[in-house]
This record gives C-alpha cells, structure tokens and sequence, in this order.
C-alpha cells in the first residue's frame, strides 16, 4: 500500500512520563531533555516535549501516584508493565486512551507495519480490539538476541571446552574460582517488576525447563515452579550458590560491571553490544589477554519456532485521557517509522551520529567509540531514539563488531529452546472479573514463591519431598495457583481468536 507524504501538523506541546535505566543516568547526569536528538524530532515535527524523567527503579510508585491524583501527562511509557491490569484494564478505567479508531487516520505509517501480519496485530490489541500502546518495530527480527559469554582465556588455560552441560559448566566454573578467583562465577540480573517468580538464568533454565507460564505438549497453560523440573533446576542453582558459584543481582548490592571488573565473574549473560564495553573495565594488564566468546545455552535444541513480533515492548508509550490532542501525538510519533523517520530513530543526526557510505547510515565514533568513554549502549540511547516509538535498525552497531561477536547471534540460536513469545503473557488481556479474581492473590503468589525459591537456592531451605509438597499445598491453597493458571489459559484461548 502506497503511504501519503507525511505532513506536519500544528504546533503541539506534548508532557512525558518518561522511563529510563539507572545504568544510563551516570553518562549524561543532565538528562535525556538535553540530547540534541529531541531539537531535531521537535523541529521535524512541529512538536514540543516535556519530559519528566523517572529511573525504573522508582517507575511504578510514580505512576501508581499520578494514576491516583488524576495527574497523568499527556504521554505515559511503559505503563502496561506496572498498572494492576495492564493496558487493558488501564483503557477501561478511563487513565489512557484507545488508539484504534484514530491510529490509521493518525498514524499511517505505524498502522501499515503493525497490520501487515495477523500475529503482530493479535498482540498489539485486547481481546475488544482495543489498543493501549504504540510500541518500537525492527526492520530485522531476530529470535535470539542475547546470551551467555564465558571466558574462553580461562578456558585455554586450564585446558577445558565450552560446557554443554550442567554437570561441565559446575566443573568449568570450580576451576575458574580455584585458578583465578572467581569467586563468583555465574551472574543473573534480576529484572524489576517483571511479576516473574525468582529468575531465569541466562542459558541454564533451558536446560531444565521454563521457569514462567508456559505452553505443554498438548497446548495446555502450565506454571514452570510447579513441575518438577523446576526443583532439579533450583537444586542445580543451589549446588553451585553453595560453593560460591552463582550470584544473583538480589543477593549483592555490588553491580555486575563492579562484579566483572575485579575478576569475580567466568559466565554472564549479555548482548554483543556490550562485550567491549566489559571488557575495558579490567586492568589493563588482563585487557590485553581476555577472551570472552559466546556460549550456546545448555540443554538439547528444540523444534519450537519463537512467533517473533515485529514490536519491540521496550520502546512502548501510552496516550493518557488527559491529553488534548492524542491525533496530533500519535501522528508526530507516526514520523519515526517514515524513510527518514527511521534514519532519524535508529541513527540520529547527519553529520553528528551518522554518516552514508556507500549509500547506507553508519553510526559515529561519538556514539560507537565515544570520547567521554560512554558505552555504545548508552550513547545510542542518548543520542538517538531514547525511548519513543519508531522503526530500529537493530544492526546499527554491528559495523565495530568482531567476528566473535558477530557469532553470538548464530550460537545462540542453534541453541534455540524456546522464547517469551512461546506463551505471550504480556499481550493477553484480563477481563475485569478475571482482574478481580486474581489481583488480590497474585503479587502474593509470586513473592512468596520468589522468597521460597531463594531460601532454597541461596538459604537452608532445603528440597525434600515433603518441603516440595509443602510449597505446593501452599501455591495451590492459599496462592490460588491453579486459579491463576486457569484465567491465563481463558485468556490465551481469546488471544487465538483474535
């Protein structure tokens, strides 16, 4: 379908809820208002932005408190993650907008993308066909984007292969901590307000199974802590936790980057992105013999394809009813997924971040090599899109990538076991009743299973027939388990008829 020229609208004046990392907030101490890339999407728009910034670590009291007051501004990101209900629930209790009916009038240029398959569409609206958010599109899908790294000089030296197993990757990271002082070995970051019980760690849960709802054999919905794949897992965390190999973000106040740099950490997970930028935080004496290479995650391969949406629920902003001109917003947004929209989202400003060669944008050392000593990672969400929807480009950094890690991406993905999208919990929606049965329950039931889960991995609690049958007398009777897994699989029977 051929698009009509965007034009610009009207003088708009836009207030943002804005999220951001606490990683970034180091690198540019002014804010995310002071990027030369807001000037230049205001003047290509016709817009203005205000933008109150909030760190993700305080995100959902914030917006719980502005939801209270009424005092929401005009845009909201990431809302869904925290509102009890999600957007759904959100639409009908009059806080954000249903972009629906406005968004192919408004918005061309999103619409087009998000409508051109029936999966993509399927998680962008409810079971009503409401929609509560514009999301961040790739040009290029890739199912596995992330993974393990391992030291591959401590490897050599102690004469070791990768691990492929369990049992070889306890082995590999016992001589890590013996030789060179690892004496943390394997790191998991865990993610804030994921409403998810303990954590997945990067690579090892595959070889067990998942750790969240998941779909069965048969297409059933199932809760992973309540099989009994789920205590070998924790058994094998705990038998590594116990001699000082595996730490969690939860159970340190040090960072990973802190953990890394004194040579306590062998295997992490990480994207290709940030290899260099890790890599600089050792001495200079280990710099220059470091080898970290990607590592396929443990467990046998499956036949299970990911159903990989073309959005990106990172970059996701909602419109609230206090706004005035959700049209006019939505179509200045609509100008990030134009030709030079997307030039602008993924590259920023000619000249200042990018340059053509050979008729293709490449992104600058300000932004790859960047002078002040910024990680690309952070660079890029200063200087270009720092979290709005748009259409990304997500091989915009590969052109300083190695060949290592140029390889993460394939190894990972011969590894392949399954991804989030395998049962899309964060695109089903929950009628009111189905809110209501569960909201009282549900924030319960994952902390304590969480609580559980660390006492057994990190505390004295330990795995025997009758404290398993104990937790799960406790999940089903007094957490509702079974309840909640019967609402999530009405839910999803919904999204597949969407």
């Amino acid at each position: 379908m051929e698009l009509p020229p965007y034009e610009l609208g009207d003088q708009t004046d836009v207030t943002m809820l804005f999220q951001f990392a606490p990683f970034f907030q180091s690198w540019f101490p002014e804010g995310w208002a002071s990027s030369p890339w807001w000037d230049e999407f205001e003047g290509r728009t016709n817009t203005s932005w205000e933008l109150r910034e909030i760190s993700s670590m305080a995100w959902q009291e914030n917006v719980n408190l502005l939801c209270a007051s009424g005092d929401l501004p005009d845009v909201v990101s990431n809302i869904g993650s925290v509102y009890n209900g999600g957007l759904s629930q959100a639409i009908r209790d009059e806080m954000i907008v249903d972009l629906k009916p406005i968004l192919e009038e408004s918005a061309p240029y999103y619409y087009s993308i998000v409508s051109q398959d029936d999966y993509t569409m399927k998680t962008m609206v409810d079971d009503d066909g409401q929609m509560g958010a514009m999301y961040a599109t790739k040009s290029t899908i890739y199912t596995v984007d992330n993974g393990l790294w391992i030291r591959k000089d401590w490897l050599d030296e102690l004469g070791m292969d990768i691990p492929t197993t369990t049992d070889e990757m306890k082995t590999v990271l016992e001589g890590f901590r013996d030789s060179f002082g690892a004496d943390v070995g394997l790191y998991q970051m865990v993610r804030s307000n994921t409403n998810q019980v303990f954590c997945a760690v990067e690579g090892v849960w595959n070889a067990f199974g998942s750790t969240d709802f998941y779909l069965d054999e048969d297409g059933n919905v199932q809760f992973g802590p309540m099989q009994d794949y789920y205590y070998d897992y924790l058994a094998f965390l705990k038998s590594l936790a116990e001699e000082d190999l595996f730490l969690t973000s939860d159970m340190t106040d040090q960072t990973s980057m802190t953990l890394f740099a004194s040579g306590g950490i062998g295997i992490q997970g990480d994207d290709p992105d940030n290899l260099k930028s890790n890599i600089a935080l050792l001495p200079e004496d280990e710099q220059a013999k470091v080898v970290m290479v990607p590592m396929a995650a443990l467990g046998e391969p499956t036949e299970l394809g990911a159903k990989a949406s073309l959005a990106n629920g990172e970059g996701s902003i909602s419109i609230s009813t206090n706004c005035e001109e959700p049209e006019a917003v939505i179509h200045a947004i609509d100008y990030l997924f134009t030709d030079d929209g997307a030039i602008l989202s993924s590259y920023g400003i000619e000249g200042l971040t990018f340059e053509y060669e050979d008729g293709k944008p490449e992104l600058s050392d300000l932004v790859l090599k960047n002078p002040d000593g910024m990680p690309a990672r952070a660079a890029m969400g200063y200087y270009t899109n720092p979290g709005l929807p748009g259409m990304i480009d997500p091989d915009r950094s590969h052109k300083y990538w190695n060949d290592t890690q140029k390889s993460g991406y394939g190894i990972w993905e011969s590894a392949y076991t399954g991804s989030s999208m395998t049962f899309p919990k964060d695109a089903l929606s929950l009628t009111s009743d189905e809110q209501d049965s569960i909201s009282v329950y549900y924030a319960d039931m994952v902390t304590y299973a969480t609580e559980w889960a660390n006492g057994v991995v990190f505390g004295d609690t330990q795995l025997t027939d009758a404290e398993i049958a104990s937790f799960q007398d406790t999940m089903r009777t007094t957490m509702h388990i079974d309840e909640i897994v019967d609402v999530y699989a009405a839910a999803y029977e919904r999204f597949m008829a969407r």
